[in-house]
């Protein structure tokens, strides 16, 4: 950075012996500089003035260059920050839309929470799907294969009845199925399904009886076989209300309005977090930048004042008589030494 280059010079230039040497060259000349009379600063000072302002100005474009992706970052940040409000705001309209149709629906205010809880009911569901593996085990235990193989299927059979339960009871509670004929088709599918595996277990297991030729007490049979499908029914209904009664799709939507609605005040913080971070490093990082310029504009002021200390002490000329002026009370001193130096100092770095 050019400013390095310069600060380096300024204090290579302006060095304390550098200072002093000036001072006591230009005090001991004849006559004397600066002039008691003369409100102009010295050659010196006035140089020393222009390179502290050079200083400063490459400082400025140093920290301009610096402060340009800093502010963009900013910029994002609080675009981010706005759209995650918008999206807030919609969130909460169409909480309270979906909150009003329940009250609206039901004649009360929905439970509080964004929660819920359906573990029980999948723990009950997968229960019931288990308890189908017994029955179901013993009807395919007659075509021979290893038990593994028998498990695998009765379980299978479980999974499909509940699975169809579960669809058939969620559909059922949603209500309005006259209305939609794809839903009404699905429904009429999910009864159609239970029926039509057992049916199919049903024959299958009668034909592979009578292919083997196995002799069986026919009653015996029928027993297994209506108890097969008493089973299975009486599980698929159980599921099926079960269904029915956890899986309130119009509660579920307000849980999941309120659970969309936490998460967008979350991004909204979290939004509103990163502009205050991105402000802080900021102003932090101009704040040293700040600091810098002051640096150098109390430098020179010391330089300034070491210079006149020097320049008045080395002096061999009189100050001229002021009248009324007592000199034993008052330390005569030039014009120019009673002038700040009146350092420019770029806007982008003085202090806010």
């Amino acid at each position: 950075m050019r400013f390095l280059t310069l600060k380096t010079k300024l204090d290579s230039d302006y060095s304390t012996a550098a200072v002093i040497d000036a001072a006591t060259k230009d005090a001991r000349k004849d006559p004397p500089i600066p002039p008691w009379d003369s409100p102009q600063h010295a050659p010196f000072i006035r140089g020393l003035k222009n390179d502290a302002e050079n200083c400063l100005a490459d400082l400025a474009q140093d920290w301009s260059e610096h402060e340009a992706p800093l502010l963009t970052q900013i910029a994002h940040a609080e675009a981010e920050q706005q759209h995650c409000e918008v999206e807030e705001k919609k969130s909460e309209k169409q909480l309270e839309a979906i909150e009003n149709e329940f009250k609206k629906d039901r004649g009360q205010e929905p439970p509080a929470g964004h929660k819920h809880n359906k573990i029980f009911y999948w723990i009950l569901l997968i229960f019931l799907a288990l308890c189908e593996v017994p029955i179901n085990t013993s009807v395919f235990q007659v075509f021979g294969d290893n038990q593994i193989f028998t498990i695998i299927c009765a379980l299978v059979v479980g999974a499909v009845l509940a699975t169809a339960a579960h669809i058939f009871g969620a559909q059922m509670r949603q209500g309005g199925l006259f209305k939609d004929k794809k839903r009404l088709c699905l429904l009429v599918f999910l009864i159609v399904i239970p029926a039509l595996l057992i049916l199919a277990i049903g024959f299958i297991r009668e034909w592979y009886i009578a292919t083997n030729g196995e002799v069986h007490d026919g009653k015996s049979l029928q027993a297994v076989w209506v108890a097969f499908t008493a089973l299975n029914y009486t599980i698929f209904f159980i599921a099926m209300a079960l269904s029915y009664f956890y899986n309130d799709a119009l509660l579920e939507k307000v849980m999941h309005a309120r659970k969309m609605g936490n998460g967008a005040a979350r991004n909204t913080l979290a939004a509103k977090d990163a502009v205050a971070k991105a402000k802080h490093a900021h102003d932090a990082e101009k704040k040293k930048y700040q600091h810098q310029a002051e640096q150098i504009v109390n430098e020179t002021a010391g330089r300034k004042n070491k210079y006149e200390e020097v320049n008045l002490r080395e002096r061999n000329d009189s100050p001229p008589y002021i009248p009324g002026q007592d000199p034993n009370s008052v330390l005569p001193q030039p014009k120019s030494f009673l002038k700040g130096l009146g350092i420019d100092v770029p806007e982008l770095l003085r202090p806010q």
